[in-house]
């Protein structure tokens, strides 16, 4: 149990760094196909996000802009945090008593993770700069109820 939840939180970081990359995908539009549909839950995910914005068409258009410019910059990003964590995991599995190389691949991988967690704050600074007032107080409210989800885990862990 307390392994689980170990793991869980090791997850949760990535999980939500993750969350974002949809938000950088090249459509704001659900993909028609079937195999997109199992295959991209993320997206799917974003999707659902922005569609609770209720956006217009010219803040789509300036989503779909940004996505496509940073494309190349998220790409890349996730790439790196990718290729960290694989080193890392193959070295914890291949000599798992190497604190000192353990301990530099993970400092990979937390400067990769703070490269992808940059581009989720550019795409938020630039999201809030389109939102409406009562857009803003929904992506508030969503943002609030996040928080109010985090602090649960928290307090559940510090209950352990």
């Amino acid at each position: 149990m307390v392994r689980d939840m170990k793991l869980k939180i090791l997850l949760l970081p990535l999980l939500a760094a993750t969350a974002w990359s949809p938000l950088l995908a090249q459509s704001t539009t659900p993909s028609a196909s079937p195999e997109a549909e199992g295959h991209h839950h993320w997206r799917h995910h974003g999707e659902w996000f922005l569609k609770k914005l209720n956006l217009s068409d010219q803040q789509r258009d300036q989503i779909k802009k940004f996505r496509s410019d940073n494309k190349p910059a998220f790409k890349t990003a996730m790439l790196n945090l990718l290729t960290a964590r694989k080193s890392l995991q193959d070295a914890i599995y291949k000599n798992p008593n190497d604190e000192a190389t353990i301990s530099s691949l993970s400092a990979s991988v937390n400067s990769a993770r703070t490269q992808l967690t940059i581009q989720k704050a550019n795409f938020y600074a630039m999201l809030v700069s389109v939102l409406t007032p009562e857009q803003k107080q929904t992506l508030e409210q969503m943002h609030q109820k996040r928080q109010d989800w985090l602090q649960k885990r928290i307090d559940h862990l510090n209950e352990s």
